[in-house]
């Protein structure tokens, strides 16, 4: 799987930077699918590889006392997929890497599929979308999760979301990046 291969990508987006170990392709796209809305275990352990992978490109300076938080679905895609795939996914990494995880971002309101949107409909989509389950970050150091990053919409949401409650967000960590971005 030529298309699957390790490697270490860094994306520097206006509000974060992003560490991720495999570049999107057609291969990601399909072992994504397959796990994220058909439940495939070797496909979500494909995943979950390249998730470790990623927080592994991180420097370990940046591993002490932070608490990984997973981007949020909508109930929606958790009623219809069955299962919570991605804080699954981060609970994992959490306790391989002896890190706290905690779920802390939540939808606020309804989005689009961000599959179907173009990069500006994406941020639009997204703008005021999340928030925090609590206003007390108190500073709390935060490694964002996610499967994949294409434009950075999701992401930046979610930094301006933790930041304006008190969090402090140093990186996210995704297993695949659109490159280049959307």
């Amino acid at each position: 799987m030529g298309e699957w291969s390790k490697q270490n990508l860094k994306t520097h987006l206006p509000e974060i930077m992003v560490n991720s170990s495999r570049k999107y392709s057609a291969t990601a796209r399909n072992i994504l699918v397959a796990a994220k809305e058909n439940g495939i275990a070797q496909a979500r352990e494909f995943i979950e590889f390249a998730l470790l992978d990623s927080l592994n490109f991180l420097a370990s300076g940046k591993m002490k006392d932070v608490v990984l938080v997973p981007i949020p679905s909508q109930r929606s895609s958790i009623r219809k997929r069955g299962r919570d795939f991605l804080p699954e996914l981060t609970n994992s990494l959490a306790l391989k890497n002896k890190l706290e995880m905690k779920r802390i971002l939540i939808h606020n309101r309804s989005v689009l599929d961000q599959s179907t949107l173009h990069a500006r409909d994406r941020f639009t989509n997204l703008a005021g979308a999340l928030s925090t389950r609590t206003s007390l970050g108190r500073g709390e150091k935060v490694i964002l999760v996610d499967d994949l990053v294409t434009t950075g919409a999701t992401l930046g949401e979610a930094v301006r979301t933790l930041e304006a409650a008190g969090f402090k967000v140093i990186s996210a960590v995704t297993a695949c990046v659109a490159l280049p971005l959307r």
